[in-house]
C-alpha cells in the first residue's frame, strides 16, 4: 500500500498530523522573532564607593543599592549604583564586572559617562511602571537623566549646556579611531 493510499483510508488522522506541523511550525517562527523585554538583558553600571564595575539589568532605575551601601549625593542618600557608559577606542575589548576604573582603562577601555536619576525622577518613572500612565505630571523629567565623568562628584542635568558638552567630550575622547560601546 503506498503513502497516498494509506492517507486516503486515514484522512482524519493525516489532516492533525498535518495542524500539528502547521502549528509547531509556527511557534517556532514566533519565539525566535520574539525580541527581548528592557529588563531581559544587563548593561554595565559602576559603584561609587567600592570604585568597580558590575553588571544589572537595564530596567533598573540608577542609583540603585549594589551592596556597596549608600552614597551622598547633592540632592541625598542613595544607592551607589549608577549605570556607566563604557566606551572604547578602535577595537572591541572586554569589560569584566568587578574591574576597578584603572583596570578597565588598562584593558583598553575607559568610563565616559556615569547617568542616575533624581529621588523625583526616579519615583516617577516607578509610577509609569506601575500604572502604565505616561502622561502624569512631570513625565517628561525623566528623559533628562543626571550625567557625571566618571568620578561621580558633579552631576549636571543630560539637557542641560553642561550636560550636551560632557557628552560630546565623552565621544571625542578617541579622536580619530572609532568610538565603540562597550556591552557586558
Amino acid at each position: 500500500m503506498s503513502l497516498r493510499e494509506t492517507l486516503n483510508k486515514n484522512s482524519a488522522v493525516a489532516t492533525i498530523v498535518a495542524v500539528l506541523v502547521i502549528v509547531l511550525a509556527l511557534g517556532l517562527i514566533v519565539l525566535r522573532n520574539q525580541r527581548p523585554g528592557l529588563g531581559d538583558f544587563e548593561v554595565f553600571y559602576y559603584d561609587l564607593n567600592t570604585q568597580k564595575v558590575f553588571t544589572a539589568k537595564a530596567e533598573a532605575i540608577p542609583p540603585i543599592d549594589s551592596g556597596g551601601g549608600t552614597y551622598s549625593y547633592p540632592d541625598g542618600e542613595y544607592g551607589s549604583g549608577v549605570r556607566a557608559d563604557i566606551y572604547s577606542c578602535g577595537d572591541l575589548v572586554k569589560v569584566k564586572s568587578g574591574m576597578t576604573r584603572a583596570e578597565v582603562e588598562a584593558a583598553g577601555a575607559f568610563i565616559a559617562l556615569l547617568t542616575r536619576y533624581s529621588s523625583e525622577q526616579k519615583e516617577l518613572i516607578e509610577r509609569m511602571r506601575t500604572t502604565g500612565d505616561t502622561q502624569i505630571p512631570g513625565a517628561s523629567q525623566v528623559e533628562n537623566p543626571l550625567i557625571s565623568t566618571a568620578d561621580g562628584t558633579e552631576w549636571v542635568p543630560a539637557l542641560s549646556d553642561a550636560g550636551r558638552e560632557l557628552t560630546e567630550k565623552s565621544t571625542e575622547m578617541c579622536g580619530d579611531e572609532r568610538t565603540r560601546f562597550v556591552s557586558p
